[in-house]
């Protein structure tokens, strides 16, 4: 007998991430559920309607990390993890694809994460992006006040 791969399901990524942020605000991370499931509507004769939500393909979770006193706002789109050999795992549909570029097109953070890990490296690469334009503007600050470089 084949020996089965246990996965998280998206929705249980999704709350440990949620529990983990929880933990986080004292390092300077919000963490905010965004809900993209339609409204339930009357039972009509047995089948399950919703009314369409209005933030269809938005990312799961808003974000929100503190670098030297500066908020940066994130989109974290939350995914099935892939398997023991790097197969499976949820993916993006299309109208999530457009919200991640619409996103990108305003130089906005996106990312799809699988994992408290992936998220941990998400704020590692905030930061140091953050971190990183604080010091040129303030290379660039000093030069247009002295005149030197």
């Amino acid at each position: 007998m084949r020996a089965r791969s246990l996965t998280a399901s998206e929705a249980q990524v999704q709350k440990s991430i949620m529990s983990w942020g929880a933990w986080q605000k004292q390092n300077g991370i919000g963490m905010f559920r965004i809900n993209v499931i339609g409204v339930p509507l009357k039972d009509d004769g047995g089948k399950k309607r919703f009314r369409p939500s209005p933030n269809v393909g938005m990312a799961d979770i808003y974000m929100s990390v503190q670098t030297e006193g500066i908020s940066v706002g994130v989109w974290l789109e939350v995914k099935k993890p892939k398997d023991e050999n790097g197969k499976g795992g949820g993916t993006q549909s299309r109208p999530q694809k457009k919200f991640e570029m619409e996103v990108k097109e305003q130089k906005g953070w996106y990312f799809i994460v699988r994992s408290i890990e992936d998220v941990q490296h998400v704020i590692t690469t905030i930061r140091h992006d953050t971190w990183k334009k604080i010091s040129l503007i303030g290379k660039q600050f000093n030069i247009h006040e002295t005149g030197q470089e």
